[in-house]
């Protein structure tokens, strides 16, 4: 008996979300904080500022590329991007969250 055929359409205008059992088992590489989406006031805010080049991550590279979604740790005031629906967990990609 044949499988049936599963297709997979992407949504148009919007990236890949992030599953949220994953977030719910996802901690701080550094800490060991618990992690959350940024609220999409927090991304306006981290996108006006790379915007201006006014972030830079923790190798000290300035962030070009908008965000589209990031994990925060408010405990270790870090922000982590997520690309293409996937978290970037390294800490050197990972900035401060501006105040």
């Amino acid at each position: 008996m044949p499988r049936p055929r599963i297709e997979y359409e992407p949504k148009t205008g919007s990236s890949p979300t992030m599953d949220t059992e994953l977030l719910s088992l996802l901690r701080c590489p550094e800490t060991r904080g618990v992690l959350r989406k940024a609220t999409p006031d927090e991304l306006e805010r981290f996108n006006a500022a790379i915007r201006n080049s006014a972030i830079r991550n923790r190798t000290g590279e300035i962030i070009a590329e908008r965000l589209d979604d990031c994990l925060i740790c408010d405990s270790a005031g870090l922000c982590y991007p997520v690309r293409d629906g996937l978290p970037i967990m390294l800490v050197g990609e990972a900035f401060d969250i501006p105040r």
